[in-house]
């Protein structure tokens, strides 16, 4: 299969490009390819090109960056799906676009369904629910795949990060007033298989299961543990608690409640792992690719 996909220069776009590239022809598609904000040259491009799926895990993806840039926000977020999902409907083509817990209704605590009201709080929250509403109706076909907190992809994610910190004997902190769900980079990757493989469409929350939804104070505890448990440190190194209002670089107000939890994927046989499971995974990866045998 002939695979176009988005983004590829970011966490998620750039792990789906290695993880597919032995599976299919993956053709990727950065800016130095096509610009995403202009709506006529992507047009012109989609029509003229021969692929199989699209798959647009491009965004303004950070509340302060489409606070700080509206207008690009609007464009990548909203105008460049929409056009996306017209094209490969007229083409009869499968359209998977990438959203996010920021949509939904943080107001309330718990796990939230598929069919969970959205009431984003920010304007990144509102283009991706924007996105999510232009991609539906100019593809009823499409897959909307709205994930969280991704760990293991391109890049740096929070859990590196922390793995990295406690090698580097930084104290430890973590907000512990937000609540969300990791996601696992490789099992959102194998749910996507699952959807393409079963001619899928429609929401889908690709995240992990849990039992309550997590802080980031909670999921670097779980990092900690998962760190002494493979006998790196005396014993699990401690993490303060933080609220969000503390930490500067979180300047654009975020919902504190929007912890998924993937039922749709569940109702069609595809089941997620817990995310204190997998994240053991990841970090007995990042210990065996570790050139220090102990911390």
């Amino acid at each position: 299969m002939k695979i176009f996909l988005t983004g590829t220069t970011g966490k998620v776009g750039g792990y789906l490009a290695d993880y597919w590239q032995d599976l299919h022809r993956v053709t990727a598609c950065p800016r130095s390819v096509v610009d995403l904000t202009d709506t006529a040259q992507l047009s012109r491009f989609l029509e003229e090109s021969d692929f199989d799926l699209l798959v647009n895990p491009a965004a303004v993806s950070t509340p302060e960056g489409c606070e700080s840039a509206p207008e690009l926000a609007e464009k990548v977020n909203v105008e460049a799906p929409a056009t996306m999902a017209r094209i490969c409907r007229e083409k009869g083509v499968p359209f998977i676009h990438f959203s996010t817990d920021y949509v939904l209704d943080g107001s309330e605590a718990g796990l939230k369904a598929e069919d969970s009201p959205c009431q984003p709080n920010n304007l990144y929250g509102r283009t991706k629910l924007a996105g999510e509403q232009e991609v539906t109706a100019a593809h009823p076909e499409a897959i909307v795949a709205r994930v969280s907190w991704v760990f293991g992809s391109a890049g740096e994610g929070f859990l590196e990060k922390v793995f990295r910190q406690i090698q580097e004997k930084v104290a430890l902190e973590a907000v512990a007033d937000k609540y969300s769900v990791p996601t696992s980079a490789t099992e959102m990757a194998k749910a996507l298989d699952f959807l393409i493989a079963s001619r899928s469409h429609g929401l889908f929350h690709l995240t992990q299961t849990a039992a309550e939804p997590v802080s980031w104070h909670r999921y670097a505890v779980e990092v900690s543990a998962a760190v002494h448990e493979l006998g790196l440190t005396e014993g699990p190194i401690p993490v303060t608690p933080r609220r969000m209002e503390e930490i500067p670089v979180l300047r654009t107000n975020r919902p504190v409640h929007t912890a998924m939890t993937p039922a749709k994927l569940s109702s069609l046989g595809h089941e997620m792992a817990d995310w204190t499971h997998v994240l053991r995974q990841r970090v007995t990866e990042l210990q065996s690719n570790n050139s220090h045998p102990t911390f």
